[in-house]
């Protein structure tokens, strides 16, 4: 029996595993990195292409990780219950392991608490989360969550964003979670164990991430205690005034005079919430505040009301117009014709157009109008070619 042979043997039996049920050693392959496809949504263990391995490790003898089912003994001697893990390869908890270590610390907390809030109904899927619930969770800063850790945990392919509401981001996991769990180095020797203590915490976030109102942007303001909301309502005057000071602070963030920006959305709220005689302002003039979208408002309302007066008066003075012809008699209605006929014929530059009849028209309207101000004082169309009284 060779070396080789023989620490696989030591290690089988550590772990309570017979020659049987050992983990078959790698075959060589070409080299290669990664997934060959994209793993579909709830498989417990992707389908994995060729692995690569790294300069001085040897994949079937030298393996970071002893995947088995059963029982295994951590480090002070006690025995611990690890899940059954048969789909879980040696091959890809090597991946997975590799993967692992282009993690960081804060990534990895993220990760596996993302991969502990799986929903009941869709393995693949998380249930609706915001930042400020997971920044309290994994112990991550909001703002360092949103700009460092999510990207990177999106650009190595181990989550990705399915939907986003006022509830919360729903994540896409689309590795399984024993595959999830090596990565973040849950199952590296011993399962790492929830304390109580954290249990709390997420109970107590997702107990405040409950009973934050729905005007508030949970993914940039889920960490807003009540009391914190509640003095920024009453500074504020409203809720939409209290909102409209958050969404300034954001804007801030990218418009703007550079020196004026902001960076830190924490302190500049809690600097005005401390300071009473402290304003929260727009950089610029791209910002639309409540006093500008009140007067928008009214102006686009006055428009409307004056268009429907307009167009209210102007029925109102067809149906004149078409009362006061209908009570003319036939020789009323040739004088006004005439008349009209005779003034237009009259003018010097109505003999250079080839066409009269719209300078006709036009002037029968006026006449029109003028006998209908004139009826008024009692005074009745001529039905004759003579001239009326003046």
């Amino acid at each position: 029996m060779t070396r080789e042979q023989g620490q696989e043997t030591a290690k089988g039996q550590e772990f309570g595993a017979s020659d049987s049920t050992a983990t078959p050693p790698l075959e060589e392959t070409d080299p290669g990195v990664g997934p060959t496809s994209p793993p579909t949504p709830g498989a417990e263990r992707p389908t994995l292409g060729p692995l690569k391995p790294t300069p001085g490790s040897s994949l079937s003898t030298h393996s970071p990780v002893e995947l088995v089912s059963g029982a295994a003994q951590d480090q002070d001697g006690n025995e611990v219950d690890l899940p059954d893990l048969r789909t879980l390869q040696l091959a890809d908890a090597v991946v997975a392991t590799q993967l692992g270590s282009q993690l960081g610390k804060k990534a990895r907390q993220v990760l596996a608490y993302l991969n502990r809030i799986r929903s009941l109904d869709y393995e693949a899927y998380t249930v609706p989360v915001g930042y400020g619930q997971i920044s309290v969770a994994a112990g991550v800063d909001a703002d360092y969550l949103r700009r460092k850790v999510l990207p990177k945990l999106a650009m190595l392919g181990l989550i990705g964003i399915a939907r986003k509401s006022l509830e919360g981001t729903i994540y896409h996991l689309p590795y399984g979670s024993d595959y999830v769990r090596v990565v973040t180095s849950e199952l590296i020797g011993n399962e790492k164990r929830v304390s109580p203590m954290e249990r709390a915490a997420t109970h107590e976030s997702s107990e405040q991430s409950a009973v934050i109102p729905q005007w508030i942007d949970r993914e940039r303001w889920g960490w807003l205690s009540p009391e914190s909301i509640q003095r920024l309502v009453e500074k504020a005057g409203s809720e939409a005034r209290a909102k409209e000071k958050l969404d300034i602070i954001v804007y801030n963030e990218t418009h703007g005079a550079l020196e004026q920006r902001v960076r830190n959305r924490r302190s500049v709220l809690a600097h005005y919430l401390a300071s009473p005689q402290a304003e929260i302002w727009p950089n610029d003039n791209g910002f639309e505040t409540l006093e500008i979208r009140q007067a928008s408002l009214d102006r686009d309302r006055a428009r409307r009301e004056k268009a429907l007066a307009e167009e209210a008066l102007l029925a109102r003075q067809e149906a004149d117009r078409t009362r006061f012809l209908s009570s003319l008699s036939e020789a009323q209605l040739r004088w006004l014709k005439k008349r009209a006929k005779r003034q237009v014929d009259g003018r010097p530059e109505s003999k250079f157009l080839q066409s009269r009849y719209p300078l006709y028209k036009v002037e029968e309207d006026k006449l029109v109008r003028e006998w209908m101000d004139r009826a008024a004082y009692g005074e009745n169309v001529p039905e004759t070619e003579e001239e009326p009284s003046q």
